[in-house]
């Protein structure tokens, strides 16, 4: 089973709906597409599972089938996506080949390789964007959450127990060193994914206070170290 899974907030109607229809019309289709809807009651949309219970956990909401999925002992391959993003046709085909080159790994098309303790999480590690062409898979500590894929059957984060909003990039590359997980940033061409133009964004609003993202990136590579699972 192949799976999509989204959090948005009130205010983002109109870019969610371009993103799910992009996620609709993929060459290899999600078996369901999920949204997490953080505070608010949606109108209801055809063709996607619609979720909210007036609880807000940010990005983290993405995560929140996972739980279910542990219990239910089910295996998807779970597409972690975001809610002002345009897809490509080819997405999830280009994902799955990435999956199948790395089996066991956690994939994505951004990420972070973290470059050792006491540095800046946003500014003093190496990026790799999916806005930039990236000539080569890279392997990465932290994936975009945004872009990221992989095997329940491999892995579970318990994201949502934590309670740091707008976070959950940091906290799955936690939650993966905790593991043992290995990341891999894919190979891709600048403008293949493409956001939406939003005034608002967790860079924007958190790239200048990442105290609470440095320390755990310093975790991060403690757990790293003692699993003998540093990226090289």
């Amino acid at each position: 089973m192949i799976t999509a899974n989204l959090a948005t907030y009130d205010g983002r109607q109109a870019f969610l709906a371009k993103t799910i229809e992009s996620l609709k019309n993929q060459t290899v289709k999600f078996d369901a597409i999920r949204v997490w809807y953080n505070g608010y009651v949606p109108e209801t949309l055809s063709g996607i599972e619609q979720h909210h219970n007036g609880m807000d956990y940010t990005d983290r909401g993405k995560f929140i089938w996972l739980d279910n999925i542990k219990l239910e002992g089910r295996h998807e391959t779970y597409f972690s996506c975001d809610d002002d993003l345009i897809y490509p046709p080819d997405y999830v085909e280009r994902m799955v080949e990435g999956l199948e080159r790395y089996p066991g790994q956690v994939v994505s098309f951004h990420g972070r390789r973290l470059l050792g303790q006491n540095k800046n999480y946003y500014f003093e590690h190496k990026a790799f964007n999916f806005l930039a062409t990236i000539e080569q898979d890279n392997a990465v500590h932290v994936p975009g959450t945004g872009v990221t894929c992989f095997k329940t059957s491999d892995f579970i984060p318990d994201i949502i127990q934590y309670k740091d909003d707008c976070m959950a990039d940091v906290l799955m590359g936690l939650e993966m060193a905790k593991a043992g997980i290995p990341g891999m940033c894919l190979a891709h061409k600048r403008g293949w994914i493409r956001p939406q133009p939003t005034k608002e964004s967790i860079y924007k609003n958190h790239s200048r206070r990442c105290t609470t993202q440095s320390g755990y990136a310093d975790e991060i590579l403690r757990y790293c170290k003692e699993n003998d699972k540093k990226v090289s």
